[in-house]
């Protein structure tokens, strides 16, 4: 029953990625304007003694909490989302240590670790996503761990990986 319930997960997320469209011009994971979205996951299995999702064992949650209209804008330089008040919103019903992931066109570009800014666990192996508003901008920061970067600790920086830069910058998002 539990394989079941993983393939119909897995089934409804790819199904939420796919399209029929002849003219698609989203091209794949670096073609087109690029759709971004990111998602939480409605199971977060972390690799053992890490904080740090292991999606190979997790669910993620076909409905994405930020679509790609509601991304306003990206610092590439601080690593925020500037989001729709809407998007915002559903990412306050997040979890303390809930996994996410960013993807384009379907494809995960990195994984992390929902964190608001009241936990007080850390968090020291992945990127995190904390919210927080500030003069109407209402803000997905993604930093490496939480509450910040530990000395020695290695954390794959994703989050201006290229193809994810590229839509950004074809949007008209970048700031």
């Amino acid at each position: 029953m539990k394989i079941l319930s993983h393939l119909f997960a897995i089934i409804i997320f790819l199904a939420a990625f796919s399209s029929c469209s002849k003219n698609n011009t989203n091209g794949g994971p670096s073609g087109g304007n690029g759709q971004i979205t990111i998602h939480l996951f409605s199971k977060t299995v972390f690799y053992p003694d890490r904080c740090e999702v292991d999606p190979a064992n997790s669910e993620i949650d076909a409905a994405p909490i930020v679509r790609n209209d509601e991304i306003k804008g990206y610092s590439r330089t601080d690593h925020q989302f500037f989001v729709s008040q809407q998007a915002f919103k559903r990412l306050e019903k997040a979890r303390d240590k809930t996994g996410f992931v960013v993807a384009l066109n379907g494809n995960a570009v990195y994984y992390g670790v929902y964190k608001p800014f009241i936990s007080s666990s850390s968090c020291d192996q992945s990127i995190t996503l904390s919210g927080w508003i500030i003069n109407n901008n209402y803000i997905l920061d993604m930093n490496l761990g939480y509450p910040g970067a530990l000395q020695g600790v290695d954390i794959p920086d994703l989050r201006n990986q290229e193809d994810l830069i590229k839509a950004l910058q074809k949007q008209g998002k970048l700031k």
